[in-house]
């Protein structure tokens, strides 16, 4: 699920996601701060990874980026995965990606989504799927249900990831 937010009101959407945990109490939430993790992924690896970047071999640095995000989405499910298996058995795990401007330029939100969508993301207790729900920084398109910018990206419209139709 999306929450898609103009990007001024983060300090009201953090406040709203703290109310939420207090006003449902049955559910396990696993919060993840996108910035802190995709930092901590990638400490150590500055050098060689601005080096990719701005390599002047395209066959390089044009793929770069989506080995770099390749990096951290997969740090992203490990951490998801470690903290699902530590969920209470009477709990309903959900899951809050926050912090998603540090995708900006690398990915974005939809493409998250998908990745997490090639594998389930399913309770190790009984099966069934994790919600997952992302706090998007930017703002929805007026009259299209799932077309939205990410930051001020207004070149590059967006739509939400649905998943399989059942």
């Amino acid at each position: 699920m999306y929450f898609v937010y103009l990007p001024e009101a983060h300090q009201q959407v953090q406040r709203f996601i703290e109310e939420l945990f207090v006003a449902l109490p049955s559910l396990y939430a696993i919060r993840v701060d996108l910035l802190d993790l995709t930092i901590a992924s990638l400490r150590g690896e500055e050098v060689a990874r601005e080096a990719l970047m701005i390599d002047p071999d395209t066959s390089k640095s044009s793929v770069a980026p989506q080995e770099i995000a390749g990096i951290w989405q997969e740090e992203l499910r490990d951490h998801v995965l470690g903290e699902l298996a530590e969920a209470p058995a009477n709990a309903r795990p959900i899951v809050f990606f926050e912090g998603l401007a540090a995708l900006h330029p690398l990915t974005n939100p939809t493409a998250v989504m998908e990745q997490f969508a090639e594998h389930s993301l399913d309770n190790p207790l009984n099966g069934r799927p994790v919600p997952i729900v992302l706090f998007v920084p930017g703002f929805r398109v007026p009259h299209m249900s799932r077309t939205y910018h990410f930051l001020t990206q207004t070149s590059q419209p967006l739509l939400m990831y649905r998943g399989e139709d059942i």
